[in-house]
């Protein structure tokens, strides 16, 4: 499965975009922060989070690797 931004799932299909919002925002390998996201002249505002993939562990796992040569 290709990732796809939420960004452009919201443009296109807002339904979908709900759906895979609550799927991305519930997961376990979500980190949430402390702020919310607004977009200029919007009412509607969201909580941050990111997900973790399999590429970001990936990369960081190589940083991490990185680091400790040093």
């Amino acid at each position: 499965m290709v990732y796809e931004h939420l960004s452009r799932l919201y443009h296109r299909d807002e339904v979908r975009w709900k759906e895979e919002y609550e799927r991305r925002s519930s997961s376990p390998m979500t980190r949430r922060f402390d702020f919310i996201l607004q977009e200029y002249g919007r009412t509607q505002a969201y909580p941050a989070f990111c997900c973790y993939t399999e590429e970001l562990a990936l990369l960081q796992e190589a940083i991490r690797r990185d680091f400790t040569i040093l």
